[in-house]
Protein backbone atom coordinates (compact mmCIF):
# COMPACT_ATOMS: atom_id res chain seq x y z
CA UNK A 1 0.00 0.00 0.00
CA UNK A 2 1.12 3.53 -0.64
CA UNK A 3 1.88 5.91 1.94
CA UNK A 4 -0.04 9.10 1.99
CA UNK A 5 2.72 11.02 0.26
CA UNK A 6 3.37 8.43 -2.18
CA UNK A 7 -0.35 8.16 -3.37
CA UNK A 8 -0.62 11.84 -3.37
CA UNK A 9 2.72 12.35 -5.63
CA UNK A 10 0.78 9.72 -7.69
CA UNK A 11 -2.27 11.39 -7.62
CA UNK A 12 -0.65 14.90 -8.53
CA UNK A 13 1.44 13.70 -11.38
CA UNK A 14 -1.27 13.00 -13.22
CA UNK A 15 -2.44 16.34 -13.84
CA UNK A 16 1.30 17.96 -12.77
CA UNK A 17 4.31 18.09 -14.58
CA UNK A 18 7.60 16.71 -13.27
CA UNK A 19 10.22 17.64 -15.25
CA UNK A 20 11.34 20.37 -12.50
CA UNK A 21 14.75 18.85 -10.68
CA UNK A 22 13.89 19.87 -7.36
CA UNK A 23 16.62 18.87 -5.67
CA UNK A 24 18.99 20.86 -8.36
CA UNK A 25 17.39 24.52 -7.59
CA UNK A 26 19.58 26.54 -5.60
CA UNK A 27 18.21 27.86 -2.14
CA UNK A 28 17.95 31.96 -2.04
CA UNK A 29 16.79 34.04 0.98
CA UNK A 30 13.93 35.49 2.48
CA UNK A 31 14.12 39.13 3.93
CA UNK A 32 11.24 41.48 5.75
CA UNK A 33 8.19 39.99 6.79
CA UNK A 34 4.91 38.08 5.51
CA UNK A 35 1.37 40.19 7.06
CA UNK A 36 -1.81 38.55 6.07
CA UNK A 37 -5.45 39.83 6.75
CA UNK A 38 -8.51 38.15 6.07
CA UNK A 39 -11.10 39.69 3.95
CA UNK A 40 -13.42 36.79 3.00
CA UNK A 41 -13.99 33.04 3.12
CA UNK A 42 -13.29 32.02 -0.55
CA UNK A 43 -15.61 30.20 -0.74
CA UNK A 44 -15.90 30.50 -4.36
CA UNK A 45 -12.18 28.52 -4.16
CA UNK A 46 -12.13 24.40 -3.95
CA UNK A 47 -8.70 25.30 -3.14
CA UNK A 48 -6.57 27.43 -1.01
CA UNK A 49 -7.67 28.57 2.75
CA UNK A 50 -9.77 31.42 2.29
CA UNK A 51 -9.40 35.14 0.67
CA UNK A 52 -6.11 37.11 2.12
CA UNK A 53 -4.77 40.37 1.39
CA UNK A 54 -1.33 40.09 2.24
CA UNK A 55 0.18 44.08 3.55
CA UNK A 56 3.68 44.79 2.58
CA UNK A 57 4.91 46.80 5.38
CA UNK A 58 7.30 49.81 4.26
CA UNK A 59 10.78 49.42 5.29
CA UNK A 60 10.00 45.69 6.42
CA UNK A 61 8.41 44.26 2.75
CA UNK A 62 8.64 40.77 2.27
CA UNK A 63 11.16 40.55 -0.67
CA UNK A 64 12.96 37.26 -1.70
CA UNK A 65 16.47 37.36 -3.20
CA UNK A 66 17.24 34.61 -5.96
CA UNK A 67 20.74 32.76 -5.55
CA UNK A 68 23.45 33.73 -7.79
CA UNK A 69 23.17 30.04 -9.47
CA UNK A 70 19.42 31.03 -10.22
CA UNK A 71 17.93 30.58 -14.04
CA UNK A 72 16.63 34.31 -13.17
CA UNK A 73 15.40 36.06 -15.98
CA UNK A 74 16.73 39.96 -16.11
CA UNK A 75 14.93 42.22 -13.35
CA UNK A 76 13.82 39.26 -11.53
CA UNK A 77 16.58 38.10 -9.09
CA UNK A 78 14.65 39.91 -6.84
CA UNK A 79 10.58 39.38 -6.02
CA UNK A 80 8.94 41.99 -3.75
CA UNK A 81 5.54 41.91 -3.84
CA UNK A 82 2.68 44.77 -3.51
CA UNK A 83 -0.51 44.44 -1.79
CA UNK A 84 -2.54 41.71 -3.05
CA UNK A 85 -4.82 38.90 -2.85
CA UNK A 86 -3.82 35.27 -1.76
CA UNK A 87 -5.70 32.31 -1.04
CA UNK A 88 -2.62 30.80 0.38
CA UNK A 89 -1.31 27.82 -1.31
CA UNK A 90 -3.67 26.37 -4.04
CA UNK A 91 -3.82 22.65 -2.36
CA UNK A 92 -6.56 20.55 -2.88
CA UNK A 93 -8.96 20.48 0.36
CA UNK A 94 -9.35 16.65 0.20
CA UNK A 95 -5.03 16.54 0.86
CA UNK A 96 -4.93 19.47 2.99
CA UNK A 97 -4.74 17.29 6.16
CA UNK A 98 -1.65 15.68 5.26
CA UNK A 99 1.82 17.30 6.59
CA UNK A 100 3.49 19.90 4.39
CA UNK A 101 0.20 19.98 2.18
CA UNK A 102 -1.96 22.40 3.60
CA UNK A 103 -2.13 26.31 2.44
CA UNK A 104 -0.04 27.78 4.32
CA UNK A 105 3.08 25.05 4.92
CA UNK A 106 5.17 27.25 3.25
CA UNK A 107 3.43 30.70 3.41
CA UNK A 108 6.02 32.77 2.12
CA UNK A 109 6.66 30.97 -0.96
CA UNK A 110 3.22 30.86 -1.76
CA UNK A 111 2.79 34.76 -1.60
CA UNK A 112 5.65 34.94 -3.73
CA UNK A 113 4.27 32.50 -6.56
CA UNK A 114 0.88 34.08 -6.07
CA UNK A 115 2.48 37.85 -6.92
CA UNK A 116 3.96 36.86 -10.10
CA UNK A 117 0.52 35.11 -11.39
CA UNK A 118 -1.48 38.11 -10.58
CA UNK A 119 1.44 41.02 -12.60
CA UNK A 120 1.07 38.24 -15.48
CA UNK A 121 -2.84 38.46 -15.50
CA UNK A 122 -2.56 42.02 -15.45
CA UNK A 123 0.06 42.01 -18.10
CA UNK A 124 -1.70 40.00 -20.65
CA UNK A 125 -5.16 42.39 -20.21
CA UNK A 126 -2.68 45.24 -20.88
CA UNK A 127 -2.24 47.15 -18.12
CA UNK A 128 0.38 49.84 -18.12
CA UNK A 129 1.74 49.07 -14.37
CA UNK A 130 1.82 45.57 -14.73
CA UNK A 131 3.78 45.65 -18.21
CA UNK A 132 6.03 47.64 -16.81
CA UNK A 133 7.51 45.07 -14.05
CA UNK A 134 10.38 42.51 -15.24
CA UNK A 135 7.52 39.62 -14.33
CA UNK A 136 5.66 40.60 -17.46
CA UNK A 137 8.51 39.10 -19.17
CA UNK A 138 8.83 36.02 -17.28
CA UNK A 139 8.84 32.69 -19.03
CA UNK A 140 5.66 30.15 -17.49
CA UNK A 141 9.05 27.36 -16.47
CA UNK A 142 10.50 30.06 -14.59
CA UNK A 143 7.43 30.78 -12.15
CA UNK A 144 7.87 26.53 -11.30
CA UNK A 145 11.97 27.49 -10.41
CA UNK A 146 11.24 29.90 -8.11
CA UNK A 147 8.57 28.09 -6.60
CA UNK A 148 10.89 25.06 -5.90
CA UNK A 149 13.67 28.06 -4.61
CA UNK A 150 11.34 29.64 -1.94
CA UNK A 151 10.15 26.21 -0.71
CA UNK A 152 13.33 25.14 -0.09
CA UNK A 153 14.45 28.54 1.46
CA UNK A 154 11.65 28.68 3.85
CA UNK A 155 12.36 25.21 4.69
CA UNK A 156 16.11 26.19 5.22
CA UNK A 157 15.40 29.56 6.85
CA UNK A 158 13.00 27.88 9.29
CA UNK A 159 14.71 24.23 9.76
CA UNK A 160 11.10 22.62 8.58
CA UNK A 161 10.73 19.11 9.85
CA UNK A 162 12.31 16.51 6.67
CA UNK A 163 8.65 15.28 6.49
CA UNK A 164 7.01 18.66 5.79
CA UNK A 165 9.86 20.05 3.27
CA UNK A 166 9.27 16.39 1.17
CA UNK A 167 6.15 18.06 -0.08
CA UNK A 168 8.19 20.61 -1.62
CA UNK A 169 9.38 18.06 -4.49
CA UNK A 170 5.52 17.06 -5.17
CA UNK A 171 4.16 20.72 -4.98
CA UNK A 172 6.64 22.93 -6.91
CA UNK A 173 6.59 20.18 -10.15
CA UNK A 174 3.09 20.12 -9.92
CA UNK A 175 3.01 24.09 -10.38
CA UNK A 176 4.54 23.71 -13.97
CA UNK A 177 1.08 21.45 -14.94
CA UNK A 178 -1.52 22.36 -17.45
CA UNK A 179 -3.98 24.12 -14.94
CA UNK A 180 -1.41 26.85 -13.52
CA UNK A 181 -0.22 27.12 -17.28
CA UNK A 182 -3.64 28.38 -18.20
CA UNK A 183 -4.12 30.56 -15.33
CA UNK A 184 -0.54 32.36 -16.57
CA UNK A 185 -2.04 32.69 -20.13
CA UNK A 186 -5.56 34.06 -18.94
CA UNK A 187 -7.03 36.99 -20.28
CA UNK A 188 -9.80 39.26 -18.70
CA UNK A 189 -8.86 38.19 -15.25
CA UNK A 190 -7.38 41.01 -14.31
CA UNK A 191 -10.00 43.23 -12.49
CA UNK A 192 -10.40 40.37 -10.27
CA UNK A 193 -7.11 41.54 -9.02
CA UNK A 194 -7.50 45.01 -8.28
CA UNK A 195 -7.58 45.96 -4.42
CA UNK A 196 -10.43 47.33 -3.29
CA UNK A 197 -10.61 50.69 -2.20
CA UNK A 198 -11.34 49.63 1.47
CA UNK A 199 -8.98 47.29 1.59
CA UNK A 200 -6.37 49.61 0.85
CA UNK A 201 -7.06 51.17 3.37
CA UNK A 202 -6.05 48.89 5.24
CA UNK A 203 -2.17 48.95 4.01
CA UNK A 204 -2.59 52.66 4.50
CA UNK A 205 -3.55 52.45 8.44
CA UNK A 206 -1.26 49.50 8.81
CA UNK A 207 1.40 51.53 7.72
CA UNK A 208 0.58 54.35 9.78
CA UNK A 209 -0.53 56.47 6.23
CA UNK A 210 -1.14 60.19 6.34
CA UNK A 211 -2.57 62.51 3.66
CA UNK A 212 -3.34 66.23 2.75
CA UNK A 213 -7.10 66.86 2.09
CA UNK A 214 -7.94 70.48 0.82
CA UNK A 215 -10.87 71.55 3.69
CA UNK A 216 -12.99 74.54 2.25
CA UNK A 217 -14.27 76.73 5.06
CA UNK A 218 -18.44 76.69 5.25
CA UNK A 219 -18.06 80.39 4.30
CA UNK A 220 -16.83 79.89 0.87
CA UNK A 221 -13.50 81.31 2.47
CA UNK A 222 -9.84 80.24 2.17
CA UNK A 223 -9.43 77.08 1.69
CA UNK A 224 -7.00 75.25 4.14
CA UNK A 225 -4.70 72.18 3.92
CA UNK A 226 -5.28 69.55 6.47
CA UNK A 227 -3.49 66.38 7.52
CA UNK A 228 -5.80 63.35 7.62
CA UNK A 229 -5.01 59.63 9.20
CA UNK A 230 -6.31 57.13 6.60
CA UNK A 231 -9.54 55.39 7.07
CA UNK A 232 -10.16 52.96 9.68
CA UNK A 233 -11.29 50.10 8.54
CA UNK A 234 -11.91 46.49 10.26
CA UNK A 235 -9.84 44.19 10.02
CA UNK A 236 -8.29 41.19 11.61
CA UNK A 237 -4.82 40.64 11.27
CA UNK A 238 -4.48 36.47 10.71
CA UNK A 239 -0.72 36.09 11.37
CA UNK A 240 3.00 37.33 10.11
CA UNK A 241 6.03 36.18 9.42
CA UNK A 242 9.35 37.28 9.80
CA UNK A 243 12.59 36.85 8.61
CA UNK A 244 14.74 38.87 10.98
CA UNK A 245 18.11 37.79 12.06
CA UNK A 246 17.47 34.17 9.89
Amino acid sequence: MLRPIGYLAALLAVTGCTSLDYNAVPVGRFEGSALVVWVGPGDEDTSGDGKFLYVPRTGDELEFFRDASAEASTGNEVIRPGPFYTNGGSIPRFVQNIRGFNAWAFGPAYIIHDWLFVVRKCANDGDPDALSQPIARMEFRETGLIMAETIKTVSAQYDLAPETGQAGSIIAPVTLGPISRALWEQTGACPAQQVAPEHLAIVDEINGVRFDAIIVAPDDGPSKLETLAAPKPSYVIVGTIDFAGR
